[in-house]
Order: C-alpha cells, then structure tokens, then sequence
C-alpha cells in the first residue's frame, strides 16, 4: 500500500508528462482569493498544475494557453472590478474545459466563543495572518 507521501509525489511527477497518472487531484486553496484556487492550479507554469493544463498541442493548447493568459493578467491587476471579471471570465472557460469535476465537499463547522470579538470565519477555515492581532475577549 502506498504511502501518502508516495501519492503526493506520483502526482507531483504527472507536471508535463503523460502519466504515471492522467486524472487525478487534491485541491485545496489557500486563501479565499481566486488566484489561491486558479492560478496556482492552472496559471502557466503552475506548481500543482497536476491536469497539465495548457500543455496540450494544437487548437485545444491554444485555447488554454489564452486562458492561463488571462489569469496572468489577473493576478497582477490592481483594478478590484477588473481583476474580478478577468477571474471570472476564466474561471467560466475553466468550467467549460471541466478542468476539475467535484466528487465530494467537506462541511467545516465552527464553535465561537460569543466573548470572542472579530474571529474571522473564512470558507476555507483558515485564519489570516493579520487577522490575529484583531481577535480579543470581552468580559
């Protein structure tokens, strides 16, 4: 039985080959951003671009290449409403090439302490990290 490390690493090894396997990805973003759950799936050069997105030859390569384009232009715009519709518009084409097929999701539920003031609760269940200094209890 293989270990989790091990399918880690067959998976990391798929980047730019053709196996040892063709469909197959633990996704998780980092922080509740589109670039966290876009770009670093499916941006050029993407460390987990584990699907090897944009990799394809011909018309199909093309289109995907234009995509992970656009999502280069995204992460670098300082315009919120520009950057918004970038990511949304790739995030379409995206759905449109059934880049990920969701087979399942995990409930997080959380137990706040009501004394606790500006406890952030965040779709991914992560804190951020300025968001700590913010936290306090009343009386």
């Amino acid at each position: 039985m293989a270990t989790y490390q091990v399918l880690i690493q067959e998976r990391l090894n798929t980047i730019g080959n053709s196996g040892p396997l063709q469909i197959w990805m633990l996704q998780f973003g980092n922080y509740a951003d589109p670039q966290g759950w876009l770009s670093f799936y499916y941006g050029k050069g993407a460390s987990y671009n584990t699907l090897n997105y944009g990799l394809s030859k011909g018309k199909l390569g093309a289109a995907q290449q234009a995509v992970q384009q656009e999502l280069q232009q995204a992460d670098t715009n300082l315009n919120p409403q520009q950057r918004t519709q970038q990511y949304n518009d790739a995030e379409l084409k995206l759905a449109n090439d059934v880049a990920w097929l969701p087979l399942f999701q995990t409930e997080l539920q959380v137990l706040v302490n009501p004394k606790l003031q500006n406890f952030p609760l965040s779709p991914v269940g992560l804190i951020e990290p300025d968001a700590w200094s913010k936290m306090y209890f009343v009386q």
